[in-house]
């Protein structure tokens, strides 16, 4: 029959056409499955932006209103976190004693000058009532960045489903970002590197293309270790590298299904490591024709 419609040109082919379209049919509903679980990626990374901005303003207030009893201890600890623990375990300043700071894993040094900056603050008293709402707004805190950490936790999982090569090189936050900004993974896969490189700099790109200023070198993939701890003058050469990889790693999640994410983060580590080792060459000096 496939000979007689043109299909075929001889009956042996028709084993190979099979293979082939069972081969097509399986990429399309594998394809269609990721796009349902790709859906969740920008909800996710929405609300990730969102609860950041929600636990600095909140953290914010919670440093300014106990300040009004303890203002030295905003100097003295600089993580947020930090801070809405020994608020919501210790309560007011006469608590912060070093044996209890220890126990909240403050170290030695840090707890005994903590512990002297309460007994000598120049803050003042606070009723029970404020305090009590003082303290439920740390537990607060507390509880929203536990949540912060299982989001991420659940964001990586999903990010490691729908593209695990480009969580393999990008990192999962970065990856899901990359994928929420673009539009989707395949839209992300269907970029060049050079627009992948620019992703979350556009407003930058624009400024510098009205105004005639310098182009920047980089987005989002600035928050890659690689990129952000590489010297400034090679951060251009460094952000092209990555984004070649990110391209690459993308299309393979997209288009093939290829486990090809641990591959390129070596040749990304190798690139860059070759990168920094070559001596850039001096100003003024004779480039070769």
């Amino acid at each position: 029959m496939g000979v007689e419609l043109g299909v075929l040109q001889d009956p042996s082919e028709l084993h190979l056409l099979s293979h082939r379209v069972s081969e097509l049919l399986t990429r399309r509903l594998v394809s269609a499955a990721l796009a349902e679980r790709e859906i969740h990626v920008p909800q996710a990374v929405h609300l990730l932006a969102n609860l950041d901005k929600a636990l600095n303003a909140f953290s914010s207030n919670l440093r300014e209103w106990y300040g009004v009893h303890f203002p030295e201890l905003g100097r003295l600890v600089a993580d947020h976190e930090t801070y809405a623990k020994l608020v919501a375990h210790l309560g007011e300043r006469a608590n912060f004693v070093e044996e209890r700071l220890r126990e909240l894993d403050i170290p030695a040094e840090g707890a005994g000058e903590i512990s002297s900056s309460a007994r000598s603050s120049l803050g003042g008293p606070l009723q029970d009532i404020d305090l009590d709402s003082l303290e439920e707004l740390a537990r607060n805190l507390l509880a929203l960045y536990e949540y912060r950490r299982r989001l991420e936790g659940y964001l990586s999982s999903l990010m490691e489903e729908v593209a695990p090569n480009l969580s393999r090189v990008a990192g999962p936050m970065l990856a899901a970002k990359l994928v929420e900004r673009a539009g989707g993974l395949r839209r992300l896969a269907m970029m060049p590197s050079s627009k992948i490189q620019l992703l979350g700099a556009e407003k930058a790109m624009f400024r510098a293309l009205k105004r005639g200023a310098r182009m920047p070198k980089h987005g989002l993939i600035f928050q890659h270790p690689h990129i952000h701890r590489t010297p400034r003058a090679l951060r251009g050469k460094a952000a092209r590298l990555l984004a070649s990889k990110l391209a690459i790693a993308a299309r393979a999640d997209a288009l093939t299904g290829a486990r090809i994410g641990d591959r390129l983060r070596e040749e990304l580590e190798e690139e860059l490591r070759s990168l920094r080792e070559t001596p850039s060459p001096r100003r003024g000096s004779n480039r070769p024709s």
